[in-house]
């Protein structure tokens, strides 16, 4: 189970676990299982979710022509209004934990996993746009601010242009969509510790958060040829839905949250992001890399509450 890093929390993905919502006999059980940390915040997954078709196409489509369900693991907790946080290629819900503590007194959090293991066979953007719906559907959440890193944020502005009645304010931190200089610019070879060191070194300003355990996960993920050959198609997925004359027409107000010291989405990005937007402010992070919310968590979770909290 992955552990959550929280300083005596006590968060974790735990076995231990309690069925909350009763399956309706007519239907596929669509239920919710909770276990909660220490100071009270929720670790949920929702079981048999039915996503969009979509996502899940191949046997659906040849079979039964009814999407299949899956499981969906995402925190919830805090009151308010809702706020969604989506996370990277490489991440997970855990990556916001820190800014969680800051956020979850002013805002109801929803932090969904994204199917990024290799089994759900996606092939765009879109999907990912859809599988957020969805979630959001199953929650029953019919607005909500968004917040996305790298890959979370050209999903948040995708779901900004095909739902906008469902956002109120985006907040994207090193996004996608614009441009993106992905894994060794392309050339990836039979990955080695030292090769993922090297890209790590490109995300995190901060060298403390790449530890040896990082390495050596990422390390065993990436002797899976097929899950290597997945994450080249989302990457392919993402450098091909430029959205460079599309974001003229995000007109929920925006908040642009960039490590000063970006090698994956440079500064650069930031500024051609800012003059396509019509309602975007930035705000540069120094001593800071690819990953804001993770390197300077308690300072992304001012600015973000500071500009949810405030008049549009």
């Amino acid at each position: 189970m992955q552990e959550f890093a929280g300083e005596s929390k006590g968060w974790s993905y735990g076995p231990k676990l309690e069925m909350r919502a009763a399956a309706s006999p007519a239907t596929a059980p669509t239920a919710v299982r909770i276990w909660e940390g220490s100071a009270g915040q929720k670790f949920r997954r929702l079981t048999n979710a039915p996503p969009v078709a979509k996502i899940y196409t191949s046997e659906a489509k040849t079979k039964t022509q009814v999407s299949p369900m899956r499981d969906i693991d995402y925190i919830e907790t805090g009151q308010g209004e809702t706020l969604t946080l989506l996370h990277g290629l490489f991440g997970g819900p855990e990556n916001w934990h820190a800014a969680i503590e800051v956020l979850q007194h002013d805002f109801h959090i929803l932090a969904p996993k994204f199917p990024l293991d290799g089994s759900t066979p996606l092939t765009s953007v879109r999907e990912l746009t859809e599988f957020v719906k969805g979630f959001l559907d199953a929650k029953g959440v019919a607005k909500t601010a968004l917040v996305g890193n790298s890959l979370g944020g050209h999903v948040a502005l995708d779901l900004a242009l095909q739902y906008p009645q469902r956002v109120t304010k985006l907040i994207l931190a090193g996004s996608a969509g614009l441009y993106e200089r992905h894994l060794a610019d392309g050339n990836f070879p039979k990955p080695d510790r030292d090769f993922i060191r090297t890209q790590a070194h490109k995300i995190f300003y901060q060298k403390d958060h790449i530890t040896d355990e990082m390495i050596e996960e990422i390390y065993k993920q990436l002797q899976d040829r097929r899950y290597v050959r997945f994450l080249l198609r989302i990457a392919k997925a993402t450098r091909d839905y430029r959205m460079d004359d599309l974001l003229a027409q995000v007109q929920v107000p925006t908040l642009l949250v960039w490590g000063a010291q970006d090698e994956v989405t440079p500064p650069h990005v930031a500024h051609q992001f800012q003059r396509s937007l019509p309602r975007a402010q930035l705000v540069f992070f120094e001593r800071c890399g690819h990953a804001p919310p993770i390197e300077h968590p308690h300072e992304f979770g001012r600015v973000v509450r500071e500009f949810l909290t405030c008049a549009s």
